[in-house]
């Protein structure tokens, strides 16, 4: 494979890396010393698996036994009915699958439906469409958006991971969407890129983003407006935080003996802990004071009890912490008794991993919790 193009982003004393290279991601980890891939990252059209030739999906099976359709089937994390990605439990490293840890899939457009009708009365593939409509229905316009919330999603579903106490310390991806979905490559690079570079920048378990492009023009392309975008990045965005993050603690007052608990094994761990009222100097305006405080929060540290889900402070708190998702803010949500979620909690933890921290003794609870969680 050839380096074309390789940035650092600095994150306090650690640091991380994206590489642009031009070659078979499939031969990623072949050669022998070079540690297996957490992740490898494949798109599809919602719910649609077939290992069509050429296709990443099809030579996933062809050549390292890997049915995309099957780990689908029972994916450890499906998001697919919320923001169109899923991820599969742990494969077993082998002779035929040396290097590939676990799939994730991005689902960026709907399969066209006079495709779909045909294909479910088995009397159509991909293999047999001709070129000419592809053409027709590629051209269906898919909003910016959508293609900006599905790959901004797809990453939060790795932060997802790492709460989960699986860590993708590397990633592999190609540029997705470009192949049977016929997206356009300015559609899709430049929200490619930003949303990558959004997340390296705070998502301190992944250290290594490889993209492995097997088209040399695509992949110069890519290295390009990788190039671009960095440069633009350290001139436009502040710096990256120092060694201490910052986390908010929000919790029902009538679990503040559990609250002080995880309080101490947070500052344990160097965190910069917002808690009121402790941290809400005299005089100041308890509202301005939280949500300041969440606003500058890396991690939205949530008690999750059935006090917590009666009370319209928390409430508050949990949908203002959702609307920094996009800024690189990590939601963790606590769970210290078995009431089911209420309306508000379901729809704000709906793509968050919830943390079971019933079972005693809470101590050894916390800290599974945070090895997770800040993985």
């Amino acid at each position: 494979m050839e380096l074309l193009k390789e940035v650092v982003i600095g994150r306090g004393t650690d640091e991380a890396k994206i590489s642009v290279l031009c070659g078979d991601i499939l031969d990623y980890g072949l050669e022998g010393g070079v540690p297996a891939m957490d992740i490898l990252t494949v798109s599809a059209f919602r719910r649609n698996y077939d290992p069509v030739p050429r296709t990443l999906v099809g030579s996933l099976m062809e050549r390292r036994s890997i049915s995309v359709e099957e780990l689908a089937a029972e994916p450890l994390i499906d998001l697919r009915d919320y923001c169109g990605c899923w991820f599969s439990k742990e494969l077993e490293l082998s002779a035929v699958n040396p290097s590939i840890r676990r799939i994730g899939c991005i689902e960026l457009r709907e399969l066209p439906q006079d495709l779909k009708d045909q294909k479910e009365q088995g009397r159509r593939s991909f293999e047999d469409i001709r070129t000419d409509e592809i053409q027709v229905w590629s051209e269906q316009e898919l909003p910016e958006t959508q293609i900006i919330n599905r790959l901004a999603s797809y990453y939060q579903g790795l932060s997802l991971l790492a709460a989960n106490g699986e860590p993708m310390e590397t990633v592999g991806l190609t540029i997705p969407g470009t192949g049977n979905q016929r997206i356009a490559m300015e559609r899709i690079i430049g929200p490619l890129i930003t949303e990558t570079l959004r997340y390296l920048r705070n998502a301190l378990a992944t250290r290594q983003i490889y993209f492995i492009i097997m088209d040399a023009q695509k992949a110069g392309v890519l290295a390009r407006e990788l190039e671009q975008s960095y440069l633009l990045m350290q001139t436009q965005m502040p710096a990256a935080p120092a060694v201490r993050r910052r986390a908010f603690l929000s919790y029902s007052t009538k679990d503040t003996a559990v609250a002080e608990r995880l309080l101490e094994h947070l500052e344990q761990r160097g965190i910069d802990v917002f808690y009121a009222p402790r941290d809400i100097s005299p005089g100041t305006d308890y509202t301005v004071a939280i949500i300041e405080a969440i606003d500058h929060c890396d991690y939205f540290v949530l008690l999750v009890s059935a006090d917590s889900m009666q009370s319209e402070h928390v409430k508050n708190e949990l949908a203002l912490a959702h609307d920094h998702l996009r800024d690189g803010t990590m939601i963790m949500p606590f769970r210290i008794d078995d009431e089911q979620l209420g309306a508000d909690f379901r729809y704000y933890l709906v793509r968050q991993q919830i943390f079971d921290g019933q079972r005693p003794p809470l101590e050894e609870q916390i800290e599974r919790f945070l090895d997770g969680a800040l993985a």
